[in-house]
């Protein structure tokens, strides 16, 4: 049982070394759903500076505000499912 144990431990680790790395591609958009200078706008601003150091890797702030978020969501939800357009 052991053996066992230590195969499907030594397997996990395995996979999860041929993960990519993300990001690996352009800046990470964070969509915030009102106007800039609102206090989600410089939470997001703040939150996309420590992210950018921490990833190396751009991430910029767009607001959409209007129609009670649905313009931000409508186009977060147009965009590829690929993790680098965030609400």
């Amino acid at each position: 049982m052991k053996i066992l144990l230590a195969l499907l431990a030594l397997l996990a680790f395995n996979v999860k070394a041929q993960e990519p790395a993300f990001p690996q591609r352009g800046p990470l958009e964070i969509t915030v759903l009102f106007p800039a200078g609102s206090s989600a706008d410089v939470t997001a601003r703040m939150l996309a500076d420590g992210m950018s150091r921490q990833l190396g890797q751009r991430v910029l702030v767009v607001n959409r505000p209007g129609a009670g978020g649905a313009i931000g969501y409508k186009y977060v939800a147009a965009q590829k499912p690929d993790g680098y357009s965030l609400v």
